[in-house]
């Protein structure tokens, strides 16, 4: 099982499962999962990997993530025609679906993994990236604040790259929860250790935003944030 239900957003700083597939597909394997106490779907697939050409590897890692997201609709919603759902097709914008139930979406993928995520109720941002080889602490100030860089300073060595990874997931799924990706630095959001936002741009959040990032295999992150209501549509960048 990918998830377990009954875990709480924001808990550990990340959490280790592990991925089962549950439906495989042409050049596609696929799982969906709840978290029920917040009325989440998330689907992850992984494609393989003999149909990721150089030159249209970022088209086909899109199509395949909206087909994991229409697959997942699907089983969340059977009572609904497949025709009824609409998802948008513009390569390199947010996604947004327009059917019987009004949702916020959102997709990620990176190297042979793609991910899908919706909500009816919150405001939903979702990341996947896989670790470098390394992730030096020279590198930190690209993307982390002064708070951040001072506590990552205590985290043991053979941690600190998993870590430093991690709020770049969790950073990237807040930007498109808020939306606002293409608008707010990555240093000006600022995370505590166990991933509570604090502020952005200086100024303390007042809305209880929830971040959990898990451990899919050794070298994979997946970053989930949630608001506290769901967000108007609108076109931005993945």
């Amino acid at each position: 099982m990918l998830f377990e239900k009954n875990l709480p957003l924001g808990a550990e700083n990340f959490v280790l499962t592990g991925v089962r597939p549950i439906e495989t597909l042409p050049q596609l394997v696929w799982t969906a999962c709840s978290i029920d106490a917040y009325k989440v779907t998330v689907a992850l697939g992984k494609i393989e990997s003999h149909i990721l050409k150089l030159y249209s590897s970022k088209i086909i890692q899109s199509d395949m993530a909206r087909l994991v997201l229409r697959k997942s609709l699907q089983a969340a919603y059977p009572w609904c025609e497949v025709e009824r759902w609409r998802i948008s097709q513009a390569f390199g914008h947010r996604p947004s679906v327009d059917g019987p139930v009004q949702l916020d979406v959102s997709l990620s993928h990176r190297s042979c993994w793609v991910v899908s995520a919706f909500s009816a109720e919150r405001a939903i941002g979702i990341d996947i990236e896989t670790l470098p080889s390394q992730l030096k602490e020279d590198a930190w100030d690209l993307f982390l604040s002064a708070d951040e860089i001072a506590w990552m300073r205590r985290v043991s060595q053979e941690r600190s790259a998993l870590t430093a990874l991690a709020l770049w997931c969790a950073k990237e799924a807040y930007l498109k929860a808020s939306h606002q990706a293409g608008k707010v630095s990555m240093k000006d959001i600022v995370f505590s250790p166990e991933l509570k936002l604090l502020k952005c741009k200086g100024v303390a959040s007042k809305e209880p935003w929830l971040t959990q990032v898990w451990q899919l295999e050794g070298d994979l992150l997946l970053a989930v944030c949630l608001g506290a209501q769901q967000a108007p549509s609108k076109e931005q960048e993945l």
